[in-house]
């Protein structure tokens, strides 16, 4: 569902590709239908989209530890052993939630764009209050501190090994190696600036929808009643 919406929500935001073609838009204009507030199962969706993307965040930092651990040289020690771990298997799941992660966040990104109402209104607060909860947790994992440290040293690996593209080779009746897949290196799939912007693009397009309804109200907030602040 997330990789579908990710193409629904393609060309909206601050890293946008190319618009996206007809089709494409005709979708996004029901999915900004089924994102206004008096929908029926806004509430829910909102719940949900907030709830799987918290969860994304957490087991992607908690695989990306748990690959640089297993990549980690070992210290010199007496009895010093580190639990075996599949490399490309824990290589996958740290790709499969931050792409997992980036497409939510544009997601969220592209409600504050088109459906600016979700957050500022008086009866999506909790939206709103969820939403600022987001923008230092996302930054907390992925901007600064330990995590993105591990994270960055592991992409700095990456491309330190870059021309060296890991293979899985299968042993034919002939006894000769046939190659049946080739794996991209982890700085070719992962792109941190890709989880960051979309921070950027939430919360400018919330000041400027909020800027726009205090001015179209003269002496007061209009529609909205509510503030990014």
């Amino acid at each position: 569902v997330a990789t579908i919406l990710a193409q629904i929500t393609r060309g909206a935001g601050l890293a946008a590709p190319p618009p996206p073609r007809p089709p494409l838009r005709a979708c996004q204009a029901l999915l900004r239908g089924a994102l206004q507030p008096s929908a029926p199962h806004f509430k829910g969706f909102c719940d949900r989209l907030f709830n799987t993307l918290n969860w994304a965040v957490t087991e992607a930092t908690s695989a990306v530890a748990t690959l640089h651990e297993a990549r980690r040289p070992l210290a010199q020690g007496p009895g010093g052993r580190r639990p075996q771990v599949d490399e490309q298997q824990l290589t996958r799941k740290v790709v499969l939630h931050l792409d997992l992660t980036k497409s939510l966040l544009r997601l969220l990104e592209f409600m504050c764009v088109n459906v600016p109402a979700a957050f500022l209104s008086r009866p999506c607060v909790l939206n709103r209050t969820r939403l600022l909860e987001v923008v230092p947790f996302v930054l907390g994992h992925f901007a600064g501190g330990a995590d993105a440290r591990r994270l960055n040293e592991l992409l700095d690996a990456s491309r330190a090994s870059a021309g060296m593209p890991q293979t899985i080779m299968r042993v034919g009746a002939d006894r000769q190696y046939t190659v049946i897949h080739v794996e991209k290196p982890l700085y070719e799939k992962v792109n941190r600036a890709e989880l960051l912007v979309p921070l950027v693009g939430m919360l400018l397009a919330l000041w400027r929808a909020d800027a726009a309804d205090a001015d179209s109200a003269p002496g007061g907030r209009g529609g909205s009643g509510g503030g990014l602040v």
